[in-house]
């Protein structure tokens, strides 16, 4: 789990000094559910329903016109990393499945802590120099590290008790129209008709999984 959360950042980062922030995140974020979806149903026997199959179109559709899709086919390499991004996720996500029973905080706590140490060595070639760092960089760090990671993630592992891997991954679709939608509200940026078309396909991405969810609760076994 550590070793794939690792590999992810590391593919993303690199395929966005190579491609661009546009073409490496709709790459990852498109490629990632359909992965996930594939492995899952060999792996781990999961159904995929006609409803989940629905959500995935759906969601990576309107995934690509709120993103855009780049005229630019960009850096071979760089499109191989975005790959190779969206495949280290997708071994996540079928690890916090397979981890689901277990207590969220002890996942985090080992697996995390296992893709720190898989880092360390990139942070020291890379010359990072911590002692340089002003109060707000620090500030900025902690905050990254405890509330969009450590608490989020802790939400993440308690919700894969319940939800199997595909809809997961299809749910993190949902992440480029939460920044788009902070986008708007912070810093006023507007959103063009494609943009917009994308953004409603997502919300009915989100609206078909969760009535998918809670119909299937309320089937009697």
């Amino acid at each position: 789990l550590g070793v794939a959360m690792a590999l992810y950042q590391v593919f993303y980062f690199q395929a966005v000094a190579l491609v661009g922030v546009a073409l490496a995140t709709l790459i990852t974020i498109c490629s990632a559910p359909v992965l996930v979806g594939a492995a899952a149903v060999i792996l781990l026997g999961e159904p995929l329903t006609r409803r989940i199959v629905a959500a995935l179109l759906i969601g990576l559709v309107g995934a690509g016109l709120l993103v855009g899709v780049p005229s630019d086919a960009g850096n071979p390499v760089g499109v191989l990393l975005a790959l190779g991004s969206a495949l280290s996720y997708a071994v996540f996500v079928l690890c916090s499945r397979s981890l689901a029973h277990h207590d969220p905080g002890k996942i985090i706590v080992v697996g995390f802590g296992a893709g720190a140490l898989f880092l360390a060595p990139f942070a020291l070639t890379a010359g990072v120099q911590f002692g340089t760092w002003p109060v707000s960089a620090w500030t900025a760090l902690l905050y990254v590290g405890l509330v969009p990671t450590a608490l989020a993630y802790l939400l993440y592992f308690r919700g894969m008790r319940d939800t199997p891997a595909t809809p997961a991954s299809i749910l993190t679709l949902a992440e480029p129209l939460t920044a788009t939608a902070l986008a708007f509200v912070l810093f006023d940026e507007r959103l063009s008709l494609p943009a917009m078309i994308g953004a409603a396909l997502l919300m009915l991405t989100m609206v078909i999984l969760l009535r998918g969810s809670r119909s299937e609760k309320g089937t009697p076994e």
